[in-house]
């Protein structure tokens, strides 16, 4: 039963007493006695203490209300003679006849009360001690629910004291007054900051104090800093720090153009008409994007071809594999067989002023432009001694002239003898294009540009099938301070690709300019005996032209299985229609003479004889010309050094490749020492030398050379 209202207590007691004459049986005997009791349940709202229901002490009732019994000082007025009908049936009806005034207190709570958090109510703060000096606890009569406040900054040992996130810090509880106070770490304690970008982090008067991360990677054109514990180094946009192309003082790039370094790249040739060493130079110059000197074609000016050496009335200039150099032409009639001054390959003196020794014997200077160049002497040939070697500058030998100094703005090369050539300082001037009024007040040197509009366009097919231009400006003379308008003292600019031709396209110089078009080869003959009549192209040099053989000579194959015998034709020389008598341009066909039987081996008896089969042939055990797998002497004609002795070149018969062997010592079949003689001297393979591209094709002018030529389509 739930009961919603408290009733009087002297009802209750006299129901209780009630209930006990009417038969509960307790501890306490019949009558007015005491009612036994197993819980509060059985006590109307009363304590059960001790097995019997304790009036006195109010306990609430089964729905738990909180609170307790007043009495609030009204009056039960007595039964006025009605009479109270109990309910057989469980139910209580109250006297009709009487007044009942409900009390307004409100008893504590039941014992079954639960508060939201689920704990057991309270009633009082007594209730809601947590046994700490520390804390306070109050009942909130409202919810049953003890509130527990901590007294601020209040401690009864030192655990209870926190340092939170200082390190550095410890906490010490004054239990006297229960009180924490920070105490600092000892100076130099190891910590953590939390700051991933520092390190070697200590304690400092109670402070965490970490030295920031060196990031710093040495080089001035990054940015360096740390992000997350890892350092990052950020370059500095046109930054540098080192380079001839580097304002180091300003830790930015020179300008573009400006030029790089004192050592120019130059290049040698042949004249026109092979009767001297040209050669041209260019300085590197700053693209105003890189600390360092460019490379690659474009990062160089060019400037004009020049003689730095004459080949006189008995001399023409060749290349040697890139060695430019006079080759002087004998003379004398005088003959020789030995000697420093003999050409033993024709048994005659070699011409005045050939090269005699390898140790260099005096230099001279002369001017280039506006540079210093210096060619080497060495001992020369007197042309009619073979013996002996002259240092008299008569005969004295002379190596092409290449770069020895550039002479700086505000001077000029100045020749002070046959030998000796100087930078000097300009002539003093005031006004004109190319004369430094600004700077040291002296005349500009040669080709110093002195204008801004082009006097000349010049065009070539570069690799790639590219053509290629480049300007000439007008430039200083070197002896006026007004600005030339000649050629030949232009300042050129660096090639530059103007157009890329397509795949099925080549490029054409074409009436000055550089175009793109579709070019049949160039034809060079319409008919004989080397005119390849289909490509209207001359034979390449050495192709048969003959019908009878000229001469025959044997040697043994490389397996020593065969006796070989080869045999010479007349043959093309590349550069004309008609068969050549030549040797050097002999068409050597091989063929087998005889084949060894089984058990037997080619053998060369002497280097003159006919080689022949035999079952036992000529041993070694090493050398040049021993071949150490069967230990059996190498073939004649074997090349066994790697002396130049001459260089052929020769044009593929489209005209678009040239090829190249060397000739060198060989073997001579019955030895195993490498043989000096010219008797034995070996053509190594023809090898694909150069391609050439656009609209240029092989030229095959001499034995001894062969270039890329430019040709007019059509001829």
């Amino acid at each position: 039963m739930t009961v919603h209202s408290r009733i009087g207590l002297p009802f209750v007691v006299a129901f209780a007493a009630m209930v006990s004459a009417c038969g509960n049986s307790g501890g306490g005997g019949g009558g007015g006695g005491p009612v036994p009791c197993s819980d509060n349940s059985q006590c109307f709202g009363y304590v059960c203490s001790n097995g019997f229901c304790d009036f006195t002490i109010p306990a609430g009732d089964a729905q738990g209300d909180s609170g307790s019994l007043q009495d609030t000082g009204s009056t039960t007025p007595q039964d006025t003679g009605g009479t109270t009908t109990q309910d057989t049936g469980g139910t209580t009806t109250q006297d009709t006849g009487g007044t009942t005034t409900q009390d307004t207190y409100t008893p504590p709570q039941d014992a079954g009360c639960k508060t939201a958090s689920g704990k057991p109510c309270c009633t009082s703060d007594s209730q809601c001690s947590t046994g700490s000096s520390c804390t306070k606890g109050t009942c909130d009569q409202g919810s049953g629910e003890c509130k527990i406040t901590t007294l601020p900054n209040c401690c009864q040992k030192d655990s209870d004291c926190s340092a939170g996130s200082n390190p550095c810090k410890t906490g010490s509880c004054n239990v006297a007054t229960k009180v924490c106070t920070m105490v600092d770490a000892e100076n130099g304690d190891a910590c953590d900051d939390g700051n991933p970008c520092t390190e070697k982090d200590n304690c400092v008067v109670g402070s965490c104090n970490g030295q920031p991360k060196n990031c710093d990677d040495g080089d001035i054109c990054t940015s360096d800093s740390c992000s997350g514990g890892q350092c990052k180094n950020d370059y500095k946009q046109g930054c540098c720090a080192k380079g001839e192309c580097c304002d180091v003082g300003k830790q930015s790039f020179k300008a573009q153009g400006s030029q790089c370094g004192t050592k120019p790249k130059t290049e040698l040739r042949c004249s026109t008409d092979k009767s001297a060493v040209e050669t041209r130079f260019a300085f590197p110059v700053c693209d105003g994007k890189a600390g360092s000197c460019p490379t690659g074609s474009s990062a160089y000016s060019w400037s004009n071809w020049a003689p730095v050496k004459s080949c006189g009335s008995y001399g023409t200039c060749e290349n040697n594999d890139g060695a430019f150099d006079c080759v002087l032409k004998t003379t004398s009639t005088s003959s020789c067989s030995s000697g420093v001054c003999c050409d033993t390959a024709v048994g005659k003196i070699k011409p005045k002023t050939s090269k005699c020794g390898t140790t260099p014997y005096g230099s001279k200077r002369f001017c280039v432009g506006n540079n210093v160049f210096q060619a080497t002497g060495y001992k020369g040939c007197s042309g009619s001694s073979y013996s002996s070697c002259y240092t008299s500058s008569s005969y004295r030998h002379w190596t092409p002239a290449v770069f020895y100094q550039a002479c700086a703005q505000g001077q000029y090369c100045y020749v002070s003898s046959s030998t000796s050539a100087y930078c000097k300082s300009g002539i003093k001037c005031s006004s004109g294009a190319c004369c430094d009024v600004k700077g040291t007040g002296a005349q500009l040197p040669k080709y110093t540009p002195c204008g801004t509009t082009p006097i000349k366009t010049e065009y070539t097919c570069g690799e790639g099938n590219k053509v290629m231009k480049r300007e000439a400006l007008p430039g200083c003379s070197g002896s006026s301070t007004t600005c030339s308008t000649s050629t030949s003292y232009a300042k050129w600019s660096a090639w530059k690709v103007e157009k890329t031709c397509a795949s099925t396209e080549s490029c054409q110089i074409k009436d000055g300019k550089g175009i793109c078009g579709t070019y049949a080869a160039p034809k060079q003959c319409t008919s004989g005996v080397c005119c390849d009549t289909t490509t209207k192209r001359f034979k390449p040099s050495g192709t048969k032209c003959g019908t009878s053989y000229k001469s025959s000579r044997y040697r043994c194959s490389a397996d020593y299985k065969k006796v070989l015998r080869e045999r010479s034709y007349y043959g093309c020389n590349g550069r004309s229609s008609s068969c050549s008598t030549y040797s050097t341009y002999y068409a050597w066909t091989p063929s087998t003479y005889k084949t060894c039987s089984s058990g037997q081996y080619c053998k060369q008896t002497s280097s003159s004889s006919t080689p022949y089969c035999s079952s036992s042939p000529s041993k070694c055990s090493s050398g040049t010309c021993c071949d150490s797998n069967t230990k059996y002497y190498k073939p004649k004609y074997t090349a066994c050094s790697t002396t130049v002795k001459s260089t052929h070149y020769k044009c593929g018969q489209s005209g678009e490749v040239i090829y190249k062997r060397i000739r060198t010592y060989g073997c001579t079949g019955a030895s195993y020492s490498c043989s000096s003689s010219s008797s034995y001297y070996t053509w190594t393979e023809w090898k694909e030398y150069k391609k050439c591209t656009g609209n240029t094709h092989c030229t095959n002018p001499s034995s001894s050379s062969a270039s890329c030529s430019t040709f007019t389509p059509g001829t």
